[in-house]
């Protein structure tokens, strides 16, 4: 779909996310520490505030359409490809998908805590780990 803007999020980040959000519900110390993710590092410095209880949203940086995301996993993976874009109307989806669904964590920013990376970081990360061998 070229018509529904997105940010596709890794559950591998979303997992080290959860897991600096539940900590810093718990205490306050136990964010000081930098999280490593495989080979990259997110140990950027975290906040010593408490996590107040509420909504938070948690996504990746950036945004791209669905067709944009798998043209470029199709370029990551090396696959020759010929795709175009299409709009939501030309599929009867059951449920109507909003056109632009992307979620902010600005909650998580001002706290000192979004430590979710760009969305191509995690899509190259899954093509590189699923292609190379």
């Amino acid at each position: 779909m070229d018509d529904q803007i997105v940010a596709p999020t890794p559950t591998d980040d979303l997992a080290v996310q959860l897991t600096i959000m539940l900590e810093a519900a718990q205490s306050a110390a136990a964010v000081a520490a930098a999280f490593t993710l495989g080979a990259g590092t997110l140990g950027r410095p975290l906040s010593s505030v408490r996590l107040a209880p509420g909504l938070y949203h948690a996504v990746s940086h950036g945004e791209t359409s669905w067709y944009n995301f798998a043209k470029t996993a199709l370029q990551l993976a090396k696959i020759p490809h010929e795709i175009e874009p299409v709009a939501s109307s030309a599929y009867a989806a059951p449920a109507k998908r909003p056109r632009y669904s992307v979620l902010d964590n600005a909650k998580l920013r001002a706290l000192n805590l979004d430590q979710m990376r760009p969305w191509e970081e995690g899509l190259k990360r899954f093509i590189s780990a699923k292609y190379s061998a």
